[in-house]
């Protein structure tokens, strides 16, 4: 975060995925209390997964808000799960996107960049899968 925020870039996007056995709330947080200020996130997932015995919780589990009723926990996607999370974690708007496939979610991205006639400063984390994929996707060779 801190290399990113040393760009003093505008137009920042914000690309995020992680494995849900993560900090995921630390990791978010940490992203939200910096001073980049990311007009769009797009919570996606690449093609690459890990396996993982661990349960995946919920965005009310996460924030560690009480649910009072178990029936009241609504099945979600993991993307649908971190877009909660980060709405509760951050203080800035921005706009959120999520269940799109990364190829989708670049081609928003794409669109967004179009739109604003001008060129966008995307962040990928969270993930080095993710990061994989996107290379993968945009025919990025690693150096």
């Amino acid at each position: 975060i801190k290399w990113f925020e040393s760009l003093n870039a505008k137009n920042c996007c914000l690309v995020f995925n992680c494995q849900h056995t993560k900090a995921t709330k630390e990791l978010l947080e940490t992203i939200a209390l910096s001073t980049i200020r990311f007009h769009t996130v797009v919570f996606t997932h690449g093609g690459s997964k890990k396996p993982s015995f661990v349960k995946r919780p919920t965005s009310q589990q996460i924030l560690e808000e009480a649910v009072g009723d178990s029936a009241a926990v609504i099945e979600e996607t993991w993307q649908e799960t971190l877009a909660k999370v980060w709405k509760g974690v951050s203080a800035h708007p921005s706009t959120v996107v999520f269940d799109k496939s990364l190829s989708e979610s670049i081609s928003y991205l794409q669109s967004v960049s179009e739109a604003k006639g001008e060129d966008l400063t995307v962040l990928v984390t969270g993930s080095l899968l993710l990061i994989g994929d996107v290379m993968k996707e945009l025919e990025i060779e690693p150096n």
